[in-house]
């Protein structure tokens, strides 16, 4: 006769298997964000690269120091 484990045995602890699920949670996050910040900083870094080639500011790729409310009353302008 084949003696069999009860399941629970074979399955493993609860507390064990939250610990996997938090980690496979926080793995997923991280891949995530990764996906977001990698090409960011690429993009960031051939930004800086030719300005510096061009030698030119941040202006030159539509960056401003001008706020928000500056901007508004020329375009009231008719």
């Amino acid at each position: 006769m084949v003696s069999r484990a009860p399941a629970t045995a074979l399955v493993g602890s609860p507390v064990l298997l939250d610990r996997v699920g938090i980690v496979e949670v926080a793995l997923a996050v991280t891949a995530v964000l990764m996906d977001l910040f990698i090409p960011a900083l690429v993009l960031l870094v051939l930004g800086a690269c030719s300005l510096a080639l061009r030698r030119q500011g941040p202006a030159t790729l539509g960056v401003s120091t001008e706020t928000r409310w500056q901007k508004w009353p020329h375009r009231l302008r008719f």
